[in-house]
């Protein structure tokens, strides 16, 4: 049964799904090469790969709506045995999505699930590439759901950095300071707190990949405010 829903119709659907999708791309790009710190310039990829690990699906499924539209009952059908045949394949895409969603998932972290162990190397369609002892091995969704997941490590915990300074300089001047350098990984803020019983405060903070915080003591010393290196891991 053929409706008023034409292939042209299908077609301008396409083009329009797949313009928001390079649009969105393009805007990604942009932003990145804007943004000034690596913290902005991974949190905009990640919100970007979310946005189109939702987008895709949602994306395939209006087109599949609008294919059926063009024929309900031929069309219909056809989509309702490729269902049928094809529900491992898309039950584990769907779970696929779900993990990817998982904020404590990407690659370069490692996890434990089922017989393995590993480091994702690569977040695929179906399935996820741990590097393991033996070489690489591919894990469908549909496993890591089954038998859960436990996080070894994850590539970007940060390393708390401790100095100390005197409770003479206020905290306004401190993080004004700090907030105009670049060197200084807002992911987590930097907190300031009286040191009970000494004349001191203890700055704590996370640095950007590659900052070192003899850079951050000596731009500290360049404005006037001596410091005592200390360093903690979280």
């Amino acid at each position: 049964m053929e409706t008023d829903f034409t292939w042209k119709y299908f077609g301008e659907v396409l083009i329009g799904l797949f313009a928001l999708y390079w649009i969105f791309k393009f805007l990604t790009e942009v932003f990145v090469k804007l943004s000034r710190k690596s913290s902005t310039k991974k949190l905009i990829r990640k919100i970007s790969t979310h946005f189109l690990t939702l987008y895709i699906p949602l994306a395939v499924l209006l087109l599949i709506i609008s294919f059926i539209r063009i024929d309900y009952i031929v069309h219909g059908i056809i989509f309702l045995a490729a269902g049928i045949i094809g529900f491992p394949y898309i039950r584990n895409y769907l779970n696929g999505i779900l993990i990817k969603l998982n904020p404590l998932i990407e690659t370069g972290t490692q996890i434990s699930t089922g017989d393995f162990k590993g480091e994702i190397t690569e977040l695929l369609a179906l399935g996820a590439i741990l590097k393991v002892p033996k070489g690489k091995h591919f894990v469908n969704y549909s496993e890591i759901q089954q038998h859960g997941f436990s996080i070894l490590y994850k590539e970007d915990d940060a390393i708390l950095k401790s100095i100390y300074i005197s409770e003479a300089v206020s905290e306004k001047e401190i993080l004004d300071l700090m907030f105009d350098n670049p060197m200084v990984n807002f992911s987590k803020p930097p907190t300031l707190k009286k040191v009970a019983g000494e004349n001191l405060q203890r700055l704590q903070f996370t640095l950007e990949n590659g900052a070192k915080t003899k850079d951050l003591i000596a731009y500290f010393e360049r404005n006037n405010i001596e410091t005592i290196s200390k360093q903690k891991a979280l």
